[in-house]
């Protein structure tokens, strides 16, 4: 901690920043409080994290030159929140240096910045983190092109589960293999959220099966021994339902349906398939039928 103090000297407080005595922003004299004394002291600061975010806060608009929000972009503070293009000639390079040292800068963009360019330099710095800088600014998969989508979707199984289908150019199941699932099975949740499960059950039909070493689950011999599987799994295991789920409709759906015995099996059903798809087994199937206005009443 320095003790610098209202009396202090421009050379006091300079020297202290060079010795790195400063900590924070509001530690510098009031009189002293410069565009040129607070690039000084970002770029000796050894602050990081939300600690330096909070010393970059207190910095008065007048020494937000810009030059001093090029150095706070790149040492990872969040500049974009507090800058617009009006004010600064160089946002591009804000921007730029502001993804390169976070990906959650992305969401303090200006909209009229939110193009191809950005969301490549964002690919290009966090290569392995597309998926949540996507799944965390829903404006990056509307504002991209189809080109640039579809390219990042090649590169990342994570990425093609949350991006459009409609504007993918082949069919979701081919971005991916179930071993690629298997890695992210931790991300179950968005496959049954986005209705994916006809696509894992397309990629089981044509004879692939997920990772046994990481999912822990064999594929089941017969429809029969899925279902009793799929009926003795404890609670809120999302993932063996998925898994046993992908097998049980990669076979045909009437063979499925009788299969399913069991109110809880029942509404499973629901998730597997469309209204349009178990509306010809609803006249004579009463489990079913109860299970679907179960499902209507929200019970």
């Amino acid at each position: 901690m320095s003790r610098l103090s209202e009396h202090s000297t421009l050379d006091e407080v300079i020297q202290a920043i060079d010795s790195r005595l400063v900590h924070a922003f509001s530690e510098i004299p009031q009189p002293h409080q410069t565009e040129s004394v607070a690039c000084a002291w970002l770029k000796k600061t050894s602050l990081t994290g939300i600690w330096l975010h909070n010393s970059f806060d207190d910095v008065p608009s007048e020494c937000r030159s810009a030059r001093f929000m090029l150095l706070a972009a790149q040492k990872g503070c969040p500049a974009l929140r507090d800058a617009t293009p009006e004010q600064y000639d160089n946002y591009t390079e804000l921007a730029l240096a502001s993804i390169t040292a976070n990906p959650i800068a992305l969401s303090d963009l200006d909209p009229r910045f939110r193009n191809d360019r950005m969301v490549e330099h964002a690919q290009n710095s966090w290569p392995k983190n597309m998926f949540f800088v996507a799944y965390g600014n829903k404006w990056i998969l509307k504002a991209m092109s189809d080109e640039l989508l579809d390219r990042l979707a090649r590169a990342d199984s994570l990425f093609a589960l949350i991006a459009p289908q409609d504007r993918l150019r082949d069919p979701l199941h081919s971005y991916m293999t179930l071993g690629d699932i298997s890695k992210n099975m931790w991300a179950c949740h968005i496959i049954r959220k986005n209705c994916h499960l006809p696509m894992l059950a397309a990629k089981v039909r044509e004879g692939e099966w997920f990772d046994v070493g990481l999912t822990k689950m064999k594929k089941p011999d017969t429809l029969e021994h899925a279902v009793q599987e799929l009926g003795d799994l404890w609670p809120n295991n999302d993932k063996g339902e998925i898994i046993l789920m992908a097998y049980i409709m990669s076979h045909p759906i009437d063979e499925v349906v009788q299969a399913m015995t069991g109110t809880s099996l029942k509404k499973l059903l629901l998730e597997m398939y469309s209204q349009v798809e178990l509306e010809p087994f609803l006249k004579e199937d009463v489990g079913l039928r109860g299970a679907m206005l179960e499902g209507a009443l929200g019970l």
